[in-house]
């Protein structure tokens, strides 16, 4: 199911294929848990199956509350198997991601919208941390959670720049990238290379708010660049691609807010026929659509058009 067509994993495309594979791996890992209630790894693995179907419905599907209900689901087995004498690292790792998920749709995700409370978010966020940490000195050798460290650190910029600190935001958004970037270092990563990508478009986010057109524009652009780069190596992953329309059209965006119109708008008609042509067409494919058709519309009224 997450290789088919889950929209935060690299995947293939096919949501609907996606949709029936996750439905089944919830239905099994429920009777399991149902018949073997005093089996702990049932009951996380039940845990994992729900947080795989909240990310479908928030990502792809585009149902936040739908996504949040199988959020708080997971996390409450999550929370109570952690809190037992001696967790191991999968059930530390998973109580992280499931808080990071809660947090992620509290404070919101751009297009795909969002849940619940800024504050919550921020509280999720935080309890996300304190999980990751306890699983790094459980095993310092998980490179995958080094990755959801900056992850989190990334989301908590997001809430800072929603509460109008800009300057926060900027510094956990360098955390996030310095320690991103060390973990690719060699770039043959996907997953912490396209999270990269990412981390320089919010950078780029804070810079164009603050006016600084020409820094902005070059974060969006290196951000593009490596997008690009990624997805020519593994042309048939929708993850990768969708990386490539958001960083082009932001790049654009920026552009022509800084005065380069003409320019900016050939980047926009570039992520437009990116968009039109994807093949799934998901909720979040059509919003992010529509966005760039209002951004094309900004760019031609600045210029008198």
């Amino acid at each position: 199911g997450l290789l088919q067509g889950t929209a935060l994993n690299p995947n293939l495309g096919d949501p609907k294929s996606a949709l029936g594979s996750l439905q089944k791996s919830v239905q099994i890992r429920e009777t399991l848990a149902r018949l073997n209630p005093s089996n702990n790894n049932d009951q996380v693995e039940l845990a994992v199956a729900y947080l795989d179907y909240s990310d479908y419905q928030r990502s792809t599907a585009g149902n936040m509350a739908l996504a949040y209900d199988y959020g708080k689901k997971a996390v409450s087995i999550l929370d109570r198997e952690a809190a037992s004498s001696h967790p191991d690292t999968r059930v530390l790792s998973q109580a992280a991601r499931g808080h990071e998920n809660l947090g992620i749709m509290q404070v919101g995700q751009g297009a795909m919208g969002w849940v619940g409370t800024l504050s919550g978010g921020i509280e999720d966020l935080q309890r996300s941390l304190a999980f990751t940490q306890r699983a790094i000195q459980s095993d310092p050798s998980q490179v995958k959670l080094r990755g959801t460290e900056a992850a989190v650190n990334a989301v908590l910029g997001d809430a800072q720049l929603k509460l109008g600190n800009r300057t926060q935001a900027f510094v956990s958004y360098r955390h996030a990238l310095d320690a991103l970037e060390k973990l690719n270092a060699q770039e043959n990563n996907i997953r912490v290379a396209s999270n990269v990508t990412v981390v320089m478009q919010k950078i780029g986010d804070v810079l164009l708010v603050d006016g600084k057109y020409s820094e902005a524009t070059a974060s969006y652009a290196k951000a593009e660049q490596l997008s690009r780069r990624l997805a020519d190596a593994d042309p048939h992953n929708e993850l990768l691609q969708r990386n490539v329309l958001t960083s082009t059209a932001e790049h654009g965006y920026s552009l022509a807010e800084s005065g380069r119109i003409a320019e900016g708008l050939r980047y926009l008609r570039k992520a437009q026929e990116i968009a039109e042509a994807e093949p799934s067409q998901t909720p979040l494919t059509r919003t992010l659509q529509g966005v760039i058709h209002v951004w094309a519309g900004e760019a031609l009224e600045h210029s008198g058009q």
